[in-house]
C-alpha cells in the first residue's frame, strides 16, 4: 500500500497532505474484506459516478448525485455508498465508515 501511495505521489495524483491523510490499515482492511474483493474482481467498476434521475415517471422532481462506487457483478449493478462518520474504532472492518 505504501508503494502505491508513493507512486501516486510521484505522479502528482496525490499531494503530500492527501497522501499523509490516508489511513492505510483501513484501506488494507477494506481491500482484504468481502466488499473490497468484489470491487477488485468486478467486471466493470465506476468510481465517483455522477447520476441524474427523475424521481417518479410523471413528476418534474429530479435527483442528482454521485455514486461512490458502482460495479457490475453477475449482470447486476451493485451500488456502494460510503458514509464518513469519523474514525471511532481503528479495529472495525471498515474504519471511518458505516458498513451496511
Amino acid at each position: 500500500m505504501e508503494e502505491a501511495i508513493s507512486a501516486m505521489r510521484s505522479r502528482a495524483i496525490l499531494t503530500e497532505k492527501e497522501a499523509g491523510s490516508i489511513y492505510v490499515p483501513g484501506v488494507e482492511a477494506l481491500l482484504a474484506g468481502e466488499l473490497g474483493q468484489r470491487l477488485i474482481h468486478a467486471e466493470t467498476l465506476h468510481r465517483e459516478w455522477p447520476f441524474t434521475m427523475q424521481l417518479k415517471q410523471d413528476s418534474p422532481t429530479m435527483v442528482q448525485g454521485i455514486v461512490d462506487a458502482a460495479f457490475l457483478e453477475d449482470g447486476q449493478w451493485i451500488l456502494v455508498d460510503y458514509r464518513q462518520t469519523g474514525i471511532r474504532s481503528r479495529t472495525s472492518s471498515c474504519p471511518g465508515m458505516r458498513c451496511r
